[in-house]
């Protein structure tokens, strides 16, 4: 009877990893860093992704937050925002809640929702005439749905600023989104 691939990919593994062992000249393997080791009650600047106004209350003590627009900052704790990551995940799935600080991000978990995070220098950025339309067509394809939409209100506010004035990219977004940007 022979073995299954994970198996015989499992044995590779031990047999590699004996044999740095027995190899004192063998850099050491690198340890990953642990999770779960912020201080509970470590205060955490979070920006608000949502347009519009926002309000985040934590169901075990009542506290209650408001965000008034999208990219206003409160501070939340690491107790409060694992309370939000396990009762009401949408909140970072669709990126209603921003966390800048990788190291909390990588604490709680969070590195998939925060992959393409919105911040307002990413939004200038993609906006800009530095960006190709390939990259812009595949970082706005690689959003979720909440960054999808802040996209497009941020499109609209770009274009009356000015800072949004490439027609393939307006163009883009219309049919993407299935809107009218600007009037013709």
């Amino acid at each position: 009877m022979g073995y299954t691939k994970a198996q015989r990919e499992a044995k590779k593994q031990l047999e590699e990893t004996s044999a740095i062992k027995k190899d004192p000249t063998a850099a050491p393997p690198l340890k990953k860093k642990l999770r779960n080791q912020l201080p509970k009650d470590m205060d955490v600047v979070v920006k608000s992704g949502f347009n519009g106004v926002l309000f985040h209350k934590n169901d075990k003590t009542g506290y209650c937050v408001e965000f008034p627009h999208i990219g206003s900052e409160q501070e939340l704790t690491i107790e409060d925002l694992k309370l939000t990551k396990n009762s009401h995940p949408n909140y970072f799935k669709k990126g209603w809640l921003v966390i800048e600080d990788q190291n909390v991000v990588y604490d709680l978990g969070l590195e998939k929702y925060f992959k393409y995070v919105l911040s307002e220098d990413k939004i200038n950025a993609l906006f800009s005439n530095k960006c190709s339309i390939e990259k812009f067509k595949k970082e706005i394809s690689d959003m979720n749905d909440g960054q999808r939409k802040s996209i497009l209100y941020a499109a609209s506010d770009g274009i009356e600023n000015k800072k949004l004035d490439s027609m393939q990219k307006i163009e883009f977004l219309e049919k993407e989104f299935d809107v009218d940007l600007i009037e013709r």
